[in-house]
């Protein structure tokens, strides 16, 4: 056997009388052949953290704190000993060390790394800024890998595999689970032309999904959120946490309340539409959906008006919406969207205003409507054609674009390209935001801002990479490359010399990579 190589003056301990804890976060051990090989070489070059066990058990008198890996390691190496930092730990105390060190493992996964903080907050005295203050990390990012913890288990599956990304698993994550296989589903998109491959969509394309799908605006409900009779098992919505109002840490880009539970959202419309037409009879129930009035049930949409900001004195041709008849009650919506909402409508069909014939009606016959819309039309093109003039007028007076003009025409063009490319654009001009996960709106702004700094040769530059970025990221056109190729032609430049050059640089980082990895676990 080949001699080993002591680098450290920590004390050691045989094997033999050493043990493994059983609160190590770590389960799976991987790579233990190479490592051992390293260790008969090299010996093993960090100290295990052990400590003293209150209670020896025949001949073992120590416990791994942390280094169970480098102990497997060394077994399977046939080396009789370890260098060992000996600690007098309580079993908090160890049980600290073992979850701050599994969170610096180069190879730990979002979801082991969420079990880790789970693990620590379950303690007394832990919480989620404390936790942050620890290991270096802040409180959002600690509440989002908690938040995984939640996914159902084709979510987890697909973050394990790659086939989404945490961007992607943290939009779905903080959703019920009834609606995050809807939401997983929405991350990909079909391309049936090339066979049933899945594409994984943008981050924001799922967001959109679930502000469009799954939120639910608090705003706008038809019933005081501070009522806590309604359902009496939900309490009230404002003391509620399962709305994004309640949850800034997992949803920082909300814009406005919005509520997580639709089952409980529509159990409280039904109460409160329930306790409205009991309090109040006389109020007129309407459907918004049906369209004919059916025996006992609501008004249908085709024999009620909705009276929309009632003018006391209508002028002739004014829409009949707008008029308040004698005939306008009160109504419920009791069926359909905007279920719960009071209205101001007319139901009765012997109203002239709003149900006789278009030519009977009070405030002008249906020619005086059709010119109405006539009206609006042609303002509508005067607005368009005032536009159109007035910027004939300004290229009138363009002649020989200063720094401004190039200014404008690149803050412009950087507005209409889409989200993803703008990312791009961001981080290849050195302007992107330093927070995490920056919105949209913080990314063109950024970018505005460095425009704004920009000559006409820099603008001109910048305009020139906007043109190359549908190319550049280009994954599925067949002609990206060849469109690349001819431009760099013009330039003289060697496409393929530069494709061997980053396929070289790329091999180098992964042999590095795994070098650390190795030297890491040793």
């Amino acid at each position: 056997m080949q001699q080993t190589v002591p680098l450290t003056t920590s004390p050691r301990l045989p094997l033999s009388v050493l043990r493994e804890s059983p609160t190590n976060p770590r389960t799976t051990f991987t790579g233990l052949d190479e490592m051992a090989g390293t260790i008969r070489t090299t010996g093993v070059v960090q100290a295990l953290i052990v400590r003293p066990l209150a209670k020896p058990e025949k001949k073992v008198t120590h416990e791994i704190v942390a280094g169970a890996r480098r102990f497997r390691a060394s077994q399977l190496a046939g080396i009789a000993d370890v260098p060992v930092d000996i600690r007098t730990l309580t079993d908090d105390q160890a049980i600290d060390i073992q979850q701050i060190e599994n969170l610096q493992r180069e190879d730990l996964t979002p979801l082991e790394e969420a079990q880790a903080y789970l693990a620590m907050l379950s303690r007394t005295g832990q919480s989620i800024s404390t936790i942050a203050t620890r290991v270096g990390k802040t409180a959002k990012h600690i509440a989002a890998r908690l938040s995984l913890l939640n996914l159902i288990d084709d979510a987890r599956k697909a973050l394990d595999e790659g086939r989404i990304g945490i961007p992607h698993a943290l939009k779905i994550a903080p959703l019920p689970k009834p609606a995050q296989a809807g939401a997983l589903e929405a991350c990909f998109s079909e391309h049936w032309d090339r066979g049933p491959i899945q594409a994984l969509l943008p981050v924001t394309r799922l967001d959109a999904w679930i502000q469009r799908m799954v939120l639910r605006a608090l705003t706008a409900v038809p019933f005081d959120k501070s009522a806590n009779d309604l359902v009496p098992s939900a309490g009230s919505c404002d003391e509620c946490q399962k709305r994004t109002g309640a949850n800034a840490l997992l949803f920082p880009d909300s814009d406005g309340d919005s509520c997580l539970d639709e089952a409980c959202l529509k159990a409280k419309i039904e109460a409160h539409v329930q306790r409205t037409v009991t309090v109040r009879p006389e109020l007129v129930q309407v459907s918004t959906t049906t369209f004919a009035t059916r025996k006992d049930g609501p008004v249908g949409v085709k024999d009620y008006i909705n009276i929309v900001e009632p003018q006391k004195k209508p002028r002739s041709g004014t829409d009949p919406a707008r008029i308040k008849c004698d005939y306008a009650r009160e109504a419920i919506v009791t069926d359909g969207h905007d279920r719960g909402a009071i209205r101001l409508v007319c139901a009765d069909p012997s109203c002239k205003v709003h149900h006789a014939n278009p030519e009977e009606r009070t405030g002008g016959p249906a020619e005086q409507q059709r010119q109405q819309t006539r009206d609006e039309e042609r303002e509508k093109r005067l607005k368009m054609a005032t536009r159109r003039a007035i910027g004939d007028a300004i290229l009138a007076k363009f002649k020989q674009p200063t720094a401004a003009d190039w200014q404008l025409i690149a803050s412009s063009s950087a507005r209409h390209i889409p989200h993803e490319y703008r990312i791009d654009l961001a981080k290849r001009i050195g302007c992107y935001p330093k927070s995490k996960q920056p919105g949209s709106t913080e990314i063109l702004e950024a970018i505005e801002k460095h425009i704004a700094k920009l000559d006409s040769t820099g603008c001109m530059r910048l305009l020139f990479d906007i043109a190359l970025l549908p190319d550049i990221r280009s994954q599925w056109s067949t002609n990206a490359d060849g469109n690349l190729k001819k431009v760099a032609s013009r330039f003289r430049i060697d496409t393929a010399a530069i494709g061997k050059t980053v396929r070289a640089q790329a091999s180098i980082v992964t042999k590095r990579a795994s070098t650390r990895r190795k030297k890491g676990a040793a």
